[in-house]
């Protein structure tokens, strides 16, 4: 109709006052508005230490941070492990070294007499500097030493298992120093023919450093000689004694703080080259055999037993527990 005006019709539940219910619907449906509310947001709460906790999943497409592989002990330990808590918790500690001393000592011993039955001497590391050392006969008081050493995985490691860990992976260390050594020691084998200057000068020095010679003769025959395994093993051992002398998260350091932890570390590092250059006043060893030992040790801290430290602080259980 012309000049008629438009007719605006209203909602017919805003007609009835609220909404329509439908037929079927749930009590739910007829206080409310027939439309659903959307779903809360998922809200995130960092852990305690800053980080996801494990049951939070990051986001779709994003990276995280590759986890540090875990340290893996010998099989051969398991036994050992289950029994941690002997001894006061030192079961570990003390197994661990009787188990090194039984595969140092008789591997040496058993390797030793076959170069000494085979007499077959592949070439020989001698050299001028060799001559040029002096026989030192008192020096067999820092030559032997050497035992000290062995005492840094009973005494400096931190407490608890993360402690226990890694005294097998340095003994472990500490084996695989001596495989290596050992098929040197066969494949090509050397002998020690500086001894002869030592023997020379005993004749005029005190009967216990006399003694001490002939305990060491009797001991150890002149082969054997590269890399030496005095010097291989006992700076593997400083690198973990001055290792677990430092403070990492909770781990109780075993030297003091401040000036008193270095003037120690010093001193430990001066009695370490004291032992290193005794094995050549001493006419037990070459020169060359300082060299590689040195090598050897350093190769094995750097390339094996410290990455294996450090990924062993972030767990207190070997990888096969």
């Amino acid at each position: 109709m012309p000049g008629a005006l438009p007719i605006r019709r209203k909602p017919l539940e805003s007609c009835l006052g609220g909404s329509i219910p439908r037929v079927g619907g749930g009590s739910e449906e007829r206080r409310g508005t027939l439309s659903t509310p959307a779903p809360e947001e998922e809200k995130y709460t960092p852990g305690l230490d800053g980080q996801r906790s494990a049951h939070e999943r990051a986001p779709t497409g994003a990276r995280e941070d590759p986890a540090p592989l875990p340290p893996r002990p010998w099989q051969v330990w398991r036994p050992v492990w289950r029994r941690r808590e002997t001894l006061g918790g030192r079961w570990v500690a003390c197994a661990s070294i009787a188990a090194l001393i039984l595969v140092n000592g008789g591997g040496y011993l058993l390797v030793l007499h076959v170069a000494r039955w085979r007499g077959i001497t592949a070439w020989d590391p001698g050299t001028w500097i060799d001559d040029a050392i002096p026989a030192l006969p008192w020096t067999i008081v820092v030559y032997l030493s050497l035992f000290a050493y062995f005492a840094a995985p009973l005494a400096c490691p931190p407490r608890g298992d993360r402690g226990r860990l890694q005294t097998l992976l340095c003994i472990q260390a500490l084996v695989g120093i001596c495989a290596v050594s050992f098929a040197v020691f066969l494949l090509l084998p050397a002998q020690i023919h500086v001894r002869e200057t030592m023997v020379a000068a005993l004749p005029g020095e005190a009967g216990w450093i006399r003694a001490l010679y002939r305990f060491q003769y009797f001991m150890d025959q002149p082969w054997n000689s590269w890399p030496s395994l005095h010097v291989s093993q006992t700076i593997v051992l400083a690198f973990c004694a001055q290792y677990w002398s430092g403070e990492v998260r909770e781990r109780r350091a075993w030297l003091p703080r401040g000036r008193a932890r270095t003037i120690c570390l010093v001193a430990m590092w001066l009695a370490w080259a004291a032992l290193a250059v005794s094995i050549l006043t001493t006419k037990q060893h070459f020169a060359f055999d300082l060299l590689t030992g040195s090598l050897l040790g350093a190769l094995v801290w750097v390339a094996y037993l410290r990455p294996a430290l450090r990924a062993a602080e972030e767990s207190d259980a070997p990888a096969w527990d």
